[in-house]
């Protein structure tokens, strides 16, 4: 059998609980919905125009090969310099880790080492995949 809330069975109990908030919700669902309506639309705007001037100089970089170049270059050194960076975070973190094993911190520093592993790995991600889209939107544009 069910626990029981004072008089009410806890079936009881949900059901009445699941009515009381299902009112500020009903009533409030009109004013979120068109607050997520404006969003999507200045957000759908900024993505368009960050289409037209991607391709736009996607469009310039085929026209202009060693612009593609020095681009990809920039990407690279971009790349290599956030994964020395974040790698030298995370190595120092894991290094005071070893060092000092009795220290009660140690743990938090091997999950923050952890952790500033997994964004850089994440920011060179977004750089690189953002260097391959606009390398195909090159040959693409290339090939027109």
């Amino acid at each position: 059998r069910g626990q029981e809330f004072g008089t009410v069975s806890e079936g009881g109990f949900f059901l009445i609980m699941g009515m009381l908030l299902s009112i500020p919700i009903s009533v409030g669902a009109p004013y979120i919905n068109r607050a997520i309506d404006k969003g999507s639309a200045r957000s759908s705007k900024a993505r368009a125009a960050r289409d037209a001037k991607f391709k736009t100089q996607a469009g310039e970089l085929a026209r202009d090969r060693p612009a593609l170049y020095v681009y990809l270059l920039d990407v690279l050194v971009q790349l290599a310099y956030i994964g020395a960076l974040f790698g030298v975070i995370s190595g120092a973190l894991f290094t005071v880790g070893q060092v000092m094993p009795g220290f009660t911190l140690s743990p938090l520093l091997f999950a923050v080492g952890q952790l500033v592993v997994l964004i850089g790995a994440l920011i060179v991600l977004r750089i690189s995949g953002r260097a391959v889209q606009m390398v195909r939107e090159v040959r693409s544009a290339s090939k027109t």
